[in-house]
């Protein structure tokens, strides 16, 4: 049976959340450059303190800790879309098949390795962390589901998805390569 926190708490938490939350995700969109992204950090953090709220101890304040919190996952999250970036531009040319010779086939692979990039950044956080986590580590859905503690079949929708936005946004770039 869960248990259910004191009204204090909830009330706290619910002050709290008001007072930072707008600031916290437009702090976080200097970092990440999205919004979607931005309010899915702050929510994580908030989830976080939420669930951990037996064993916080504020050592400076609540603004610095809130802000130091986000700070660290906007950072990490940037630096995890960076690292896509990289990987899936060292796929690309596997992924179109092969390595074109000539100065247009270079400006369109550039091309595609901007749009993959940009579609994937755009991606929902989760989505994305999905579709990463399946793809380019190779967990199941029931390894993702796990270590992301949603369900197989929320791991499934997610990627659905992601896959779905990204054969639409690549859809003119797919359409080139098959022509070549």
């Amino acid at each position: 049976m869960a248990q259910v926190a004191p009204q204090s708490d909830v009330v706290a938490f619910e002050t709290m959340f008001r007072a930072y939350y707008d600031a916290l995700v437009a702090f976080a969109v200097w970092y990440v450059g999205s919004a979607d992204t931005a309010e899915e950090i702050v929510d994580d953090v908030f989830l976080s303190l939420w669930t951990q709220r037996e064993r916080w101890v504020v050592h400076e304040s609540v603004r610095a800790y809130l802000f130091g919190a986000t700070r660290n996952r906007a950072r990490n999250a940037a630096r995890d879309r960076r690292a896509r970036a990289r990987v899936l531009r060292d796929m690309l040319p596997h992924l179109v098949g092969r390595r074109t010779p000539d100065a247009d086939g270079a400006v369109r692979t550039r091309d595609l390795g901007t749009a993959i990039d940009r579609a994937i950044e755009d991606l929902p956080s989760r989505s994305r962390t999905v579709l990463t986590l399946h793809r380019r580590a190779g967990l199941s859905f029931a390894e993702i589901a796990e270590l992301l503690d949603i369900s197989p079949r929320t791991v499934e929708t997610h990627l659905s998805r992601a896959l779905r936005s990204l054969r639409k946004r690549l859809a003119p770039f797919l359409t080139l390569v098959m022509l070549i």
